[in-house]
């Protein structure tokens, strides 16, 4: 390309990004103060309260992933172990202690008494395995919520080979959120 022509879209460039720039420079000098003292309100808020808040945001973003995560037991006849209970009880529980693990925990799989005793158990007991690495503790915790849950559903009548494909599914599931999935989101919620 000629030099003229890379001064043509250099120009042109120019031109385009000035006519999107030039107002917000004239914004921001022209209230100038008061973005920086909003600025500064904002990150005195957030690092005061930003602990205080992030287990909120957390506990709302796991309530709302339970709960669209169990909606295809409306249409499906079978229960199969696709979820995200047992890594939202797990993670807050892991990271933010026993209360918030038992919001989580109680909030949903409502569907028996069975299961609601089960994961409140399971956020009892995850303080225990925090030395472990995320996916051991949650693999040995879902197989020990599994292990307390199908005894008690083959009691109450459910069929072995539906629980027996629940246990199948639920194990492989977890062990992929708990290997690709709770890493990452539990350095961000340590953050």
């Amino acid at each position: 390309m000629t030099s003229f022509g890379v001064k043509v879209i250099r120009e042109f460039f120019a031109y385009t990004v000035s006519k999107r720039v030039n107002p917000l420079l004239f914004f921001v000098s022209k209230n100038f103060l008061k973005l920086v003292i909003l600025a500064v309100l904002f990150w005195a808020v957030l690092f005061f309260l930003g602990q205080t808040l992030k287990p909120f945001f957390f506990i709302a973003i796991f309530l709302l992933l339970s709960s669209v995560s169990l909606i295809y037991n409306r249409w499906l006849k079978t229960s199969l172990g696709i979820e995200f209970v047992m890594l939202s009880t797990v993670m807050t529980a892991r990271v933010y202690g026993l209360t918030a693990a038992e919001i989580i925990g109680t909030g949903f799989n409502a569907r028996t008494l069975i299961s609601l005793g089960a994961i409140a158990i399971i956020g009892l007991i995850t303080p225990f395995f925090s030395s472990l690495s995320i996916l051991a503790a949650g693999m040995i915790l879902t197989i020990i919520y599994d292990l307390m849950i199908i005894p008690f559903y083959l009691l109450a009548g459910s069929s072995p080979g539906r629980s027996a494909l629940f246990v199948v599914t639920h194990i492989i599931w977890n062990l992929w959120v708990f290997a690709v999935m709770a890493p990452p989101l539990e350095r961000l919620m340590m953050l």
